[in-house]
């Protein structure tokens, strides 16, 4: 049987499976082509970084947790089961989501019993 390879030139096969003509055309395919490395600079430590990925934006794991783990610390006091909790999160009102089920729970209850005696 004889096939086309990518590169153009025809090869004889005795298997279908084998679609290069030889080890050579192998590499030629795109996705056996190494990326072009880049030169960027971490987001957080402003050190310049090599990476072949254009969406990378922080040299290292480190870097980029410590980037998102800057940010001022709350402690609240939980509306549900009044225990106090640290949280980055200004907006976070229940300490668990145990405690937040418990209140939506609740929530619905009165406002089903309001709906009801309205009717």
């Amino acid at each position: 049987m004889y096939k086309r390879c990518h590169c153009g030139k025809f090869f004889e096969t005795l298997t279908e499976k084998r679609i290069y003509c030889s080890d050579k055309c192998r590499p030629k395919k795109k996705y056996y082509i190494k990326k072009q490395d880049l030169k960027k600079v971490c987001k957080f430590c402003k050190v310049i970084f090599r990476t072949a990925y254009s969406s990378k934006v922080f040299c290292s794991d480190s870097c980029r947790l410590s980037y998102y783990d800057v940010g001022e610390v709350f402690n609240k006091e939980c509306r549900e089961c009044g225990r106090t909790f640290r949280t980055r999160k200004s907006f976070q009102f229940y300490c668990t989501n145990i405690c937040y089920v418990k209140a939506k729970i609740k929530r619905d209850y009165k406002n089903t019993k309001r709906i009801r005696r309205e009717e």
